[in-house]
């Protein structure tokens, strides 16, 4: 018989063998998985499921194979467990449990004559998906491995869907994928969803390749496909106009700009970025999709005006400032002090200016037809004037596409429930009393989300739920943090973390994002656990 300690790392290689298939499925084939939009949302769960139970499965197996050779595992807690990640985790499955016990919806079914507490109320955000998420991230972060070959990976698939996305918005249906199209602009684009659903997956995809660029020295091939990935991801979503998605990412780069500013590769990179995204800009204002209704096709036209050109010549002079600093520092007439003062200047100055220009121009729905209806239907408010009513204290139920409604609403039905909330997947149920008062569902019709992940929890599993997930995304911040300089992977994936978090404010947990957040969450606490044992060896 085998020795214990050989029996063990053969189970660990093999579940990292496994691990990395894994990884490797969800990076390539998951995004690009779609029959058509009529079933997308039960594609993903399906494929999700598939995948995810395939993998435990295979370590299941191995474990149990072991099991009859005889081999006894052994669990050990240290004092530090409880003040770990996984702790707060495990108390927030707990908290599920128990706001199903508590729940006045116990016996409540969805649709299809589920059980509304394992599977949801049509979006699949049951506590059974939520059980996978938590295995996702348990595993990922014992066994899981996260390299150059998955960022290559996860540029080349952003490059495929923006690609679907931009002929779509040219009016081809391409791969058969809307059910009923007329070359009418809609709101489902790419291989996703609709906008909200695809600008969630990019919140997490762009800060990898972004940072990525940034902070790794990469191939020549490998920098091409990020940077192209940089330019249709960025063009994208300032087309797609969604407000949420351009506010998350504005505010992770805003963030991790002053750890670009370590050495000079990374100052040099930051310029390229920045020309990247007067590109995008550029693009994004040069290019509009107006859908004609008595031709039934989408005519392309090209603009150039003073933006237009403001923002050609942007891009022009950042490429030469960034090729004169870069041959002035060579020759050692330029110190590295003066480039980074020099680069505050050349970046942040054009870059305020760049976002300045991205907020005011108009996405691409508010020159078709849906965007017309769209528009009417939000009260047809932009993100500046909703900046400008925010400051001014003006809100009205219709600011934020409805969401300040569905908030002020969905709070007071937490305030009923404060401790376990309605139980997983209730919300559909629990809210309708509050959504008919306000006349919601009047003007939005079903309303099964609080479209605020964290005031999602709230009413849903409780404060009892909500502050260990806080807690558990705390000490990931915490943690990370503390090891930031240490491993470039931490800030990577990090930024992917951070960003979805703060679309999560606007946004909701589904399926066709959510399992990305929990992958990016368990890679980041194992290259967490890597650095903080390598100090602990040191010691």
């Amino acid at each position: 018989m085998k020795s214990q300690k050989k029996q063990f790392a053969i189970l660990q290689k093999d579940i990292e063998q496994k691990t990395s298939i894994y990884l490797y499925l969800m990076f390539a084939a998951f995004p690009l998985l779609v029959v058509h939009y009529g079933n997308i949302t039960a594609t993903k769960y399906y494929a999700f499921l598939a995948l995810t139970g395939l993998l435990l499965f295979g370590i299941l197996f191995t474990v149990g194979g072991m099991l009859l050779d005889g081999y006894r595992f052994k669990i050990k807690l240290d004092r530090t467990f409880f003040v770990k990640p996984d702790f707060f985790l495990i108390l927030f499955l707990l908290a599920g449990v128990l706001s199903f016990a508590f729940s006045p919806y116990k016996d409540l079914k969805n649709a299809a004559g589920q059980s509304v507490f394992l599977f949801g109320s049509g979006r699949y955000d049951g506590f059974l998906t939520i059980l996978l998420y938590a295995i996702v991230f348990f595993l990922l972060s014992n066994y899981g491995s996260f390299g150059k070959r998955h960022i290559v990976i996860i540029a080349v698939v952003t490059i495929i869907m923006c690609v679907v996305t931009v002929v779509q918005l040219c009016g081809i249906n391409i791969f058969g994928l809307y059910p009923a199209f007329n070359g009418k602009i809609t709101k489902y684009v790419s291989t996703v969803g609709n906008m909200d659903m695809f600008s969630g997956i990019l919140c997490i995809f762009i800060p990898i390749v972004v940072t990525a660029y940034l902070v790794l020295d990469n191939s020549k091939i490998a920098n091409i496909a990020l940077l192209t990935a940089q330019v249709l991801s960025i063009y994208t979503v300032l087309e797609l106009g969604v407000s949420s998605g351009k506010l998350a990412l504005f505010v992770t780069m805003l963030i991790l700009l002053p750890f670009m500013f370590r050495d000079e590769k990374r100052l040099f990179k930051l310029a390229d970025f920045l020309a990247v995204l007067t590109f995008a800009l550029l693009l994004h204002r040069f290019v509009e999709y107006k859908y004609i209704k008595a031709l039934e096709k989408t005519q392309i036209q090209i603009v150039f005006d003073g933006v237009s050109g403001a923002l050609l010549l942007l891009g022009a002079a950042l490429m030469a400032i960034r090729w004169g600093l870069h041959r002035l520092y060579t020759r050692k007439k330029l110190t590295l002090s003066a480039l980074r003062g020099i680069t505050i200047g050349e970046i942040v100055i054009p870059a305020l200016l760049i976002v300045a220009i991205s907020f005011s121009l108009i996405p691409i729905g508010a020159e078709t037809e849906f965007g017309k209806l769209n528009l009417d239907i939000i009260g047809g408010a932009t993100l500046e004037e909703e900046i400008v009513d925010l400051f001014a204290g003006k809100l009205t139920d219709a600011s934020g596409t409805y969401r300040i409604g569905i908030w002020r609403n969905a709070l007071q039905m937490g305030l009923k429930r404060p401790i376990f909330g309605t139980g997983i997947g209730t919300f559909l149920e629990a809210f309708k009393t509050y959504a008919d008062k306000a006349g919601l569902t009047e003007r939005l019709g079903l309303i099964d989300t609080a479209h605020n992940e964290y005031l999602q929890l709230f009413c849903t599993v409780g404060l009892f739920g909500l502050m260990p997930y806080l807690a558990f995304l705390i000490l990931l911040a915490v943690k990370g943090f503390k090891n930031i300089f240490k491993n470039p992977y931490i800030l990577i994936l990090g930024a992917a973390v951070l960003c979805y978090c703060v679309q999560a404010f606007f946004s909701f947990s589904v399926v066709i994002v959510a399992p990305y957040f929990w992958m990016s969450a368990g890679l980041l606490y194992k290259e967490i656990k890597k650095e903080e044992s390598h100090y602990e060896k040191q010691q």
